[in-house]
């Protein structure tokens, strides 16, 4: 096999986490001084970054910059993006994904193996940390979708994932297309073993899916036409089409049955007190957004503007900070808001009809079992909302934010300050230098994910 640069123990047993990107697509080229990392916990994330290709020896690359875009669009897709170019980066990916099989239970000790006789002339002891980063990176990034977890922990399993979208499925092969310098390649030509990548061998999509999925992205006239021509379409581009369709998706509105009208009819009673409820499971994926790097626990509430003085929704007093993301604008400043209660009130705000539209895609996704248009309008409006401006309000105290994303930095420099008066957010950023690995330990198949 041809191996990537660099050796293959180059990230200790860190693998790279969903919770880092918000904070590192944040800081950019400062996230190696403004993190709570240890010094072994560093140089893995600064090589797992340098094996995607989102920075090089001179900061952030153009990439890094488009994976940025996507990610708060369609975090999974950027994941299944960033893990392309793991393959042609980082050499622990490309045994993975080259020597191992789908639908077969793996252990650690059988990926140790595995990878061994891949590089006899290693000792076990060198292969077992990045056996354990990538273990590690499948249970704490949405690259989880790639495996099935056997229900012990222990052992996993690659499965066919079918549901990559169409851009990913085309930014995959014509990767594998500029790595190879070729012009043209044929469907069955991905789906050898000496493939040197694809759709197929990166996420086990199947022949008669994959053929659909590049018929939706244009690198194929009719689902039957075997061959795929690279002509002008570069990855680049492949990216940059991708942003726009993210930008711009406006699914029609889908034609409710009666059942599904009084699904909708619920849920509109629900966001009335809950909007939050309006974007379904996505609202994790906003949370986690609002969190980002933050060094203190954030309970965050999504709320309507009747509720900024209900106390009962709040508990502060402990060591988190409640965050209440208002919906609807705020006129006037909350001099008399809850105490140590952070208010955020963005300056995006639901248009009527794009609400209309995504709860009739959600009542028609829940009738249905199809959520995929209800997903994806919910998250277009979601990277619409952590790309806008913000004001705050907390104690009487007020300010302005540039992107909704950048909260979690703003609370850890200013606004925790503002409720505790000591705490993590007044220690040196060095705090992972200082005070050690502050991050929890997670283990997989005895494996420990702890710094050196």
């Amino acid at each position: 096999m041809i191996m990537p640069r660099g050796g293959i123990d180059r990230y200790s047993t860190f693998g790279l986490r969903d919770e880092w990107l918000p904070a590192i697509f944040t800081y950019e080229d400062e996230w190696i001084e403004r993190n709570s990392f240890g010094p072994v916990q560093v140089k893995a994330v600064k090589n797992w970054l340098l094996d995607g290709g989102l920075i090089d020896k001179n900061g952030i690359t153009p990439l890094f910059r488009s994976i940025r875009e996507i990610y708060f669009h369609d975090p999974e897709s950027a994941w299944q993006i960033i893990w392309t170019e793991f393959y042609y980066g980082s050499p622990a990916v490309r045994l993975f994904c080259d020597e191992t099989d789908f639908e077969t239970e793996l252990s650690g000790d059988d990926l140790v193996e595995i990878f061994s006789k891949a590089l006899p002339g290693l000792k076990g002891t060198t292969i077992k940390n990045p056996v354990s980063a990538v273990l590690n990176m499948f249970k704490l990034s949405r690259l989880g979708v790639l495996v099935s977890d056997e229900g012990n922990g222990r052992e996993i399993r690659r499965i066919h994932l079918n549901s990559i979208e169409p851009h990913v499925a085309a930014y995959s092969v014509i990767r594998l297309m500029e790595e190879e310098g070729l012009r043209e390649i044929r469907i069955g030509d991905l789906y050898h073993k000496n493939a040197g990548g694809g759709p197929f061998k990166l996420f086990g999509t199947e022949e008669p899916r994959l053929r659909n999925l590049l018929h939706d992205a244009g690198l194929l006239i009719s689902p039957e036409d075997d061959v795929v021509r690279s002509s002008d379409i570069s990855s680049k581009k492949i990216l940059d089409d991708f942003t726009d369709h993210l930008l711009n998706y406006a699914p029609e509105r889908p034609e409710l049955d009666a059942e599904a009208s009084e699904v909708r009819r619920k849920l509109i009673e629900s966001i009335k007190n809950k909007p939050g409820e309006l974007f379904g499971d996505e609202i994790d994926t906003l949370n986690g957004f609002l969190a980002g790097s933050s060094l203190r626990d954030l309970r965050i509430h999504h709320i309507t503007r009747e509720d900024i003085y209900n106390s009962e929704l709040f508990r502060p007093g402990d060591n988190s900070i409640d965050v209440a993301l208002v919906y609807g604008r705020i006129e006037d400043s909350i001099s008399d808001g809850v105490q140590n209660v952070l208010y955020v009130s963005m300056e995006w705000q639901p248009d009527v009809d794009e609400m209309e539209l995504l709860a009739d895609c959600r009542a028609q996704g829940e009738v249905s079992g199809a959520p995929g248009a209800a997903r994806r309008l919910s998250l277009k409006l979601i990277g619409e909302m952590v790309e806008s401006g913000f004001h705050w309000y907390v104690n009487g105290e007020s300010g302005y934010g540039e992107k909704l994303y950048h909260l979690s930095e703003i609370i850890n420099n200013s606004l925790s300050l503002r409720i505790f008066t000591s705490g993590p957010e007044t220690l040196p950023f060095h705090i992972g230098f200082l005070y050690g690995n502050i991050i929890p330990v997670i283990e997989h198949e005895g494996y420990e994910d702890v710094s050196e």
